[in-house]
Order: C-alpha cells, then structure tokens, then sequence
C-alpha cells in the first residue's frame, strides 16, 4: 500500500466500510439521512434552515449576478425559488 492510487483489498482494515459499497435507492438514502440529522439534534425546520444559511456577506459579484439569474430563471419557469440573499 505505498502509493495512494492502490485499492485496498476487500475487508481490509484500510478499505470503505462494506455499507458505503452497496447501492442504496434515493428514498432508503434520504431516509438516512433524516435519521442520522435526527440523532445529531438538527432539526428539520424553517427556522433552523435559516439560522444556518449563508447570508453572503462576502459574496463576489459574479456570484451575486449567479444568484440573481438563478432567481428569475425559477420564476419564469413557474417555480418557487430557493431563498438567497445577495
């Protein structure tokens, strides 16, 4: 194992765990996921999404100009656009 382009071989101690390997559906993942928020204590609302979101301070802007083209893309397509400031 000198180089770090080798694969370790199966089962051993420096490989993935076997659960990372196995494909799982998108519902089992999300389902997961939600468990695993659930047992770190992040709760799943609004108001702690927004406590957590970036409020681009330091935002380039280029990114300012992305985020604003995003916007009126959503808008034009009927959709309910994702929340950021710029």
């Amino acid at each position: 194992m000198g180089r770090s382009s080798e694969i370790p071989p199966e089962g051993s101690p420096e490989g993935p765990p076997e659960a990372m390997c196995e494909p799982v559906s998108l519902d089992e993942h999300l389902r997961r996921v939600r468990a695993r928020r659930k047992e770190l204590g992040l709760a799943d609302s609004e108001e702690a999404t927004e406590a957590l979101r970036n409020k681009g301070h330091a935002r380039t802007p280029e990114k300012r100009a992305l985020l604003r083209s995003i916007r009126r893309r959503a808008l034009r397509a009927g959709l309910k656009p994702v929340k950021a400031y710029y």
